[in-house]
């Protein structure tokens, strides 16, 4: 299981030298059966019509659980009516425990986990104490997984640089695409790692890979090892039952692609000849100051003074609820969340009224104090302002975090831990300002002009259907995700009659150098 280098791996994948172990596994017995075991392994030779039986792991069920928590019995202190399928069954029960116990070897770690707990404490019942535990446990499972996959022993950097590398090559997979990820742009030592974290759904059909039933991608990634991902990158998450906002899914997304922009960038320089180490040093330093926050105030132009937080250009930022701004801030992008209770009716949005609380339309009503605030931290990048903060706050302690519900992301079952830390402001004050004032450093800060900085605007939703209003005199225009392109833009032939309302709307009353976006997160 994931065999530690790629020429370890490489003997594994191949069909002949398996042959040959099979030749001379029959020289030590009259029956033998040859079994190769392993998550990092695609199988990419072997065909289970004619060379082998190709078994694939299923999600666990409590009946997998109930036996492993049998090696526990006495440490569980189960009472006369309860057996080790009551735990199974409460564990099942808990939604963010449910799904680490669908993965094998985060289950072992889980049971592991439950047991410790049960010895030390006494319960009123089970699926009461499994909801108190349920952070405690979520964190002793991904340290188990961590520590025994080898991925806690890497520097944080290389943690970074494998979770980076990672989600770019989910991001670049396509359905029905049997090729495989070379993680080339990773040290050989890394490459293991990763592929590691996937799981390969191919076999070998008519003389070609194909992906096998039920799938539609060659490789994909599982809520648990998810969840491992965002925690080698920085960003810490647990597991929650369903979800309180659909921007903690935004805010994951924007994680991700920030992650894999630095990746993208770093390959670039290299296929530009670059010198490895200096693009390599350059590339660490751009993933360690992605950051993700939750603002403990509103971030909004309704007042007469505007506050803008002073933090690191990196930092992707969740406003607090209901403020009049987009719900998650990430450098030249901002997402409004749109949330459907029945995810089947259609959203209505006012993507007018949207876009221009964001200062994003060329209405001369629009306040566009806090864009110009944020382009104003994104162009200066103020690392400064940050580290200091950071430092009084201490935000890096876990006693300092602490969950937030939401939907998961990917597979809905990922939540946020955001960090708590001090953030400082600076404020614009009047209606026509040309500044903004840090107090603290006795700073000035200029305010950018707006015209001409590429901003994107992402309107995300876990809904099948939006009816979007594009403000007055404009009908509504009604979009599905078969509408948007593979750059999440809308495709303007696929809208009919509705094509040049919504090419009025993008041509006279956006911003220049405004994108929008479309992500449906169902």
């Amino acid at each position: 299981d994931e065999a530690g280098s790629s020429y370890s791996k490489a003997w594994f994948e191949s069909k002949e030298m398996l042959e040959q172990l099979c030749m001379q596994a029959e020289t030590l017995a009259s029956h033998v059966t040859v079994i190769v075991a392993g998550t990092g392994l695609t199988g990419r030779e072997l065909s289970s019509t004619n060379d082998a039986y190709v078994y694939r792991m299923k999600p666990w069920e409590p009946r997998d659980l109930s036996k492993v928590l049998e090696e526990w019995r006495e440490e569980l202190r189960l009472t006369e009516e309860e057996t080790v399928d009551t735990v199974a069954h409460a564990i099942f029960a808990n939604p963010r425990l449910g799904a680490l116990a669908t993965n094998g070897r985060s289950a072992y770690f889980l049971a592991k986990a439950v047991a410790k707990h049960s010895s030390r404490y006494s319960r009123l019942s089970w699926d009461f104490q499994l909801n108190e535990w349920t952070q405690a446990l979520v964190t002793q499972v991904v340290d188990g997984y961590a520590a025994l996959n080898g991925l806690r022993d890497l520097e944080a950097k290389k943690q970074r640089r494998v979770a980076a590398s990672v989600f770019r090559a989910l991001h670049n997979m396509k359905k029905g695409d049997t090729s495989l990820p070379t993680f080339s742009e990773l040290d050989a030592k890394l490459i293991p790692v990763a592929e590691s974290l996937l799981q390969y759904n191919l076999e070998l059909g008519a003389n070609s890979l194909q992906i096998v039933p039920e799938e539609d991608f060659a490789f994909t990634v599982t809520p648990a090892l998810a969840l491992i991902l965002y925690a080698l990158a920085g960003v810490y998450t647990t597991l929650m039952p369903g979800w309180k906002n659909e921007e903690e899914v935004a805010a994951l997304y924007a994680v991700r692609q920030s992650l894999i922009q630095h990746m993208d960038k770093f390959v670039s320089d290299l296929g530009r000849g670059l010198n490895r180490k200096d693009c390599r040093d350059e590339l660490d330093k751009s993933l360690d100051r992605i950051r993700l926050v939750r603002l403990p105030e509103k971030l909004q132009s309704k007042s007469a003074i505007v506050k803008v937080p002073m933090i690191g250009g990196e930092t992707i930022m969740m406003n607090a609820e209901l403020a009049c701004f987009a719900d998650v801030i990430a450098p030249y992008t901002l997402i409004q969340a749109k949330h459907k209770e029945e995810p089947d009716k259609t959203c209505n949005v006012k993507l007018y009224d949207e876009m221009k609380k964001c200062g994003l339309l060329k209405d001369k009503d629009s306040d566009t104090r806090v864009l110009q605030g944020l382009i104003a931290i994104w162009q200066n990048d103020m690392n400064f302002v940050q580290l200091k903060a950071q430092t009084e706050s201490s935000p890096s302690n876990k006693a300092d975090r602490s969950p937030q519900r939401s939907k998961a992301f990917p597979e809905n079952l990922l939540s946020l831990v955001s960090s708590k830390g001090l953030i400082r402001y600076a404020v614009i004050e009047g209606k026509a300002p040309t500044a903004m004032t840090f107090t603290n450093y006795e700073t000035k800060i200029p305010l950018p002009d707006l015209d001409g900085t590429l901003i994107t605007f992402i309107l995300s939703t876990n809904a099948k259907r939006m009816r979007l209003d594009l403000g007055p005199s404009l009908p509504k225009v009604s979009i599905t995700e078969a509408n948007v392109d593979d750059d999440m833009k809308i495709n303007v032939e696929t809208l009919n009659k509705s094509a040049p309302a919504w090419t009025e709307f993008v041509r006279d009353r956006m911003r220049e150098g405004v994108q929008i976006k479309f992500l449906f997160t169902r």
